[in-house]
């Protein structure tokens, strides 16, 4: 997961509204339709409705357009039912920005052909107003709205204040209330959308900021591999994933044999480097499904499910062991650099033969690493072998 700065993601383009920071912006837009869906859906309904209301109120007041509006109506009516329909595919996601674009373009077209289809057609400018504010908040986001609103005005403006009937009527009470309407419109459309995007920057920030704090909760902030307390949970669904399948699993316990002395040697620092480089070494060479673990200063614990039997377990203890004796090639400066070679000893217990919970496995794992400190270092033994019995 790749931090990003607080200050950062909350700075919004000041015209489009797009976050600066790109992976936020597309996180923004990825989980956009599953935030407007469920009111687009019902609120397409009811439109579709409004429209067949708006039909019959054709016919009662201007029946002499009555088949002209109807025709313009059931356009619109198929349109909607068009988007609708959209967003019940796959294809959603990409489309239906650009689908509620042209569906609002749709609404003012109407709109505007009914309104040159009528010498007096004041009641209509209404419905033009409505229009221009519906798709702010109708899932379009802020920029599309606009654009669409900008045609729309235009095109009322060049076919109907121009046009030689509208002209000396409507000029000087549809301009005003059109331009106030793109406004008010335009400005609760801005808002609505920044704090939308503000409230989403936030959200995700506290989820980071929550991921951020399971995870120093649960890995070794030097290694990045699971503590105790992942390794705990590992464990717990290990035991019970052997008693509802009946089968086994191992747990490995490896401490670095003489570390002190690296760290007595070239301090610290390279001290340090050397578990880090143990660490990736003992994630490249164990089982996808396998678990490493850090629980104290050099010491480390593989945890193997599903094992089927002692001779896996040996082989994997070699293999480790194997990788960790490898020299350690560090790099002090631009050119100078030192190599510590290191050797690692491994206790082995296995449940649930010799135990079933995480202290006795654990434990019985470390009596026998003790038992391969006491025999020479550098090897690996069963928690039930002779040495250890």
């Amino acid at each position: 997961m790749r931090r990003r700065t607080s200050e950062k993601i909350y700075i919004l383009d000041p015209i489009t509204l797009a976050f600066q920071d790109a992976d936020m912006e597309q996180e923004y837009l990825r989980l956009e339709p599953e935030r407007i869906l469920p009111y687009i859906r019902p609120g397409l309904v009811i439109i579709i409705l409004v429209v067949g209301l708006f039909g019959l109120l054709d016919s009662l007041i201007f029946p002499e357009i009555q088949t002209t509006a109807w025709q313009i109506r059931l356009y619109l009516a198929l349109s909607i039912i068009a988007v609708l329909a959209l967003t019940y595919t796959s294809y959603v996601s990409k489309f239906l920005q650009l689908a509620l674009f042209v569906l609002m373009l749709l609404f003012g077209f109407s709109n505007i052909a009914l309104i040159l289809a009528i010498p007096d057609a004041e009641p209509y400018l209404i419905g033009l107003i409505l229009i221009m504010m519906w798709g702010y908040f109708a899932g379009l986001r802020f920029i599309h709205a606009f654009s669409a609103s900008v045609i729309v005005a235009l095109t009322y403006v060049l076919f109907v204040v121009m046009s030689e009937t509208h002209f000396e009527v409507n000029y000087y009470i549809h301009l005003p209330l059109l331009f106030a309407a793109f406004l008010i419109s335009g400005f609760a459309g801005y808002s609505s959308e920044r704090q939308t995007r503000l409230l989403f920057a936030q959200a995700q920030s506290m989820g980071e900021a929550h991921e951020l704090h399971e995870q120093m909760a649960m890995h070794d902030p030097l290694t990045n591999l699971p503590n105790r307390n992942l390794l705990s949970e590992r464990m717990e669904q290990s035991l019970a994933t052997a008693k509802r399948r009946d089968n086994q699993f191992s747990v490995m316990f490896i401490d670095l044999d003489d570390f002190k002395t690296v760290n007595d040697n070239y301090g610290h620092i390279i001290g340090d480097q050397v578990l880090v480089a143990i660490a990736d070494r003992l994630k490249k060479h164990v089982r996808t499904e396998d678990t490493v673990a850090r629980i104290g200063g050099d010491e480390f614990v593989v945890l193997s499910d599903q094992i089927e039997d002692e001779h896996d377990v040996r082989i994997a203890a070699a293999r480790i062991l194997a990788e960790i004796a490898e020299p350690i090639v560090l790099r002090l400066r631009e050119s100078d650099s030192v190599t510590i070679n290191i050797t690692g000893s491994l206790g082995i217990s296995i449940c649930p033969r010799d135990g079933i919970s995480l202290q006795q496995l654990i434990e019985r794992a470390d009596d026998a690493m003790y038992q391969v400190k006491k025999t020479g270092k550098g090897s690996f033994e069963f928690f039930n072998s002779p040495a250890t019995a």
